[in-house]
């Protein structure tokens, strides 16, 4: 992180260039893994931002592309750090085509701010991170976000049809809906998509959006155990449902969210006959097991479920992602081997797309030991685990990606080709990208 020094010196031209009203030193709420930079830069124009990297890109100082700050924890420590890059004021909703169902924003817009614009029309952008009314649009797209209505509404990339980013030399690129200059041979939209701010800053978006749902119903289902919880959820997703999700709760996560045991929260959208014809298939299925949630719990659960992975008890959080079948097979083994350890392990999984969020907590070093059986035993079956949040005694012992394939010798071509001087966000993506 900056030395005094230089962290004066970097002020001083940063406000001789951009104004002292676009340059704050007071950083603490933008630090990272106990690092700040050396001061903030609030932009209020995309042409600004061109010009600030471009600045800073000749100067070697590393900037870090942020929004509202809500999720910075996730990916590695930067291994420079000079100044944070804040998106906030660039928060304008710049077209809204309610008749073509596309919407167009700054990156400094917030998914709350988005969607309760959206509503006026009865139609919404159907992505539900954690902090979803703080969350910006740019932060969302760069980490990569969503949350339980992956299931049936899709990731990000799947709702972004266009884009603008600023590249490291302050250059401007744009893909899909309201192209202007495209970077040759790339989908820009599925390249930033999770890029973590390391190959340029996302501006603007342009997203195809969707009809409120009529109605929503929200299930809880009561099982035996984990492997009952996870053969039940494979059977319910194959029957004729059409699910806004499935979350499969083990007891330690249920027990947290106030449910006796653990269990499957399931949650149904439409008009109201077609969720009584599903509620139909499902109490079939489960007999009487299953029960609606009146109102209150159902928000209540909903609201839960969408924080689960934001919840700041926990020792360290993960994801793992494999198919849902191998998934299915690793989860009953999850709390035994916590337990081992003398660990305490909440496992909430998006059965349909095999995703599983993991918050352990106890003592750091049998936390590690666990962590070493884990990744061998998700890399067995196919699939990977990422370390969103980590204590800082770990930092130095656990790789949060842990990612070592071909693949990666093609992220770092990418990284050299949009970013060659490693001006953003260095040290934060796989492999130290």
């Amino acid at each position: 992180m900056p030395t005094s020094d230089h962290a004066r010196e970097l002020i001083a031209a940063l406000r001789a260039r951009f104004g002292a009203d676009a340059v704050s030193d007071d950083t603490a709420a933008f630090t990272i893994a106990g690092g700040a930079p050396a001061c903030v830069v609030r932009p209020l124009q995309i042409e600004q931002v061109g010009e600030l990297l471009a600045f800073a890109t000749k100067r070697d100082w590393a900037v870090i592309p942020v929004g509202n700050a809500t999720h910075l924890r996730v990916g590695a420590p930067p291994a420079q750090y000079d100044i944070a890059l804040s998106l906030q004021r660039l928060a304008r909703i710049v077209a809204h085509e309610a008749a073509d169902m596309t919407v167009t924003v700054e990156a400094g817009v917030t998914l709350g701010a988005l969607n309760t614009a959206l509503a006026q029309a009865r139609q919404w952008l159907p992505l539900d991170p954690p902090l979803a009314e703080q969350v910006t649009i740019g932060g969302l797209i760069a980490a990569d976000l969503n949350g339980p209505l992956r299931l049936s509404q899709g990731k990000v990339r799947d709702l972004l049809i266009g884009i603008t980013v600023v590249l490291a030399d302050g250059s401007i690129a744009k893909a899909g809906g309201r192209v202007v200059k495209n970077v040759a041979g790339y989908d820009l939209g599925k390249l930033f998509a999770g890029s973590f701010g390391t190959l340029g800053v996302i501006v603007e978006a342009t997203f195809k959006i969707r009809p409120c749902p009529e109605q929503t119903r929200v299930l809880w289902i009561t099982t035996y155990d984990d492997q009952d919880a996870a053969e039940l959820a494979l059977t319910l997703l194959d029957a004729k449902l059409a699910p806004l999700f499935v979350e499969v709760l083990n007891t330690t996560a249920a027990a947290a969210c106030g449910q006796t045991s653990g269990g499957i929260a399931l949650a149904l959208g439409g008009i109201a006959e077609e969720l009584d014809a599903q509620q139909t298939v499902i109490v079939d299925y489960c007999g009487r097991s299953a029960r609606v949630c009146d109102d209150r719990e159902a928000a209540q659960l909903t609201h839960w479920l969408r924080e689960f992975p934001r919840q700041a008890a926990a020792t360290l959080t993960a994801r793992i992602s494999l198919l849902p079948t191998e998934l299915a097979g690793l989860l009953p083994r999850l709390t035994p081997e916590a337990v081992a350890r003398g660990l305490e392990a909440a496992v909430v999984t998006h059965a349909g797309n095999g995703v599983a969020r993991l918050h352990l907590r106890g003592d750091e070093g049998q936390a590690l030991l666990f962590i070493e059986w884990l990744r061998i035993a998700v890399r067995a079956r196919g699939g990977w685990v990422v370390f969103d949040s980590l204590p800082v005694g770990l930092h130095g012992q656990v790789e949060p990606f842990g990612y070592r394939t071909a693949a990666l010798t093609l992220m770092e071509g990418i990284k050299r080709q949009l970013d060659p001087r490693g001006t953003l966000s260095p040290g934060r993506f796989v492999g130290g990208i």
